[in-house]
């Protein structure tokens, strides 16, 4: 299991931060929102303990801020 949380840029929820919950195996794709909110910390809170994080790479998506392995 990932989680992906996303800048306030993209078209679905203008001003506002998502996070995205991702099934091992899962095809790429854009799974339903696990969270969406104007506070990023609030998202963050929603996240399992015990997984690490990794900030995005120079080719993740430019909405992407960072990711929870």
């Amino acid at each position: 299991m990932r989680y992906a949380l996303f800048g306030p840029n993209q078209l679905q929820y203008p001003g506002r931060y998502v996070l995205r919950r991702f099934c091992d195996g899962q095809a790429a794709g854009d799974p339903r929102p696990h969270g969406v909110h104007s506070d990023p910390d609030v998202l963050r809170k929603l996240i399992p303990a015990g997984l690490r994080r990794r900030k995005r790479s120079a080719g993740d998506d430019p909405t992407l801020l960072e990711t929870w392995l």
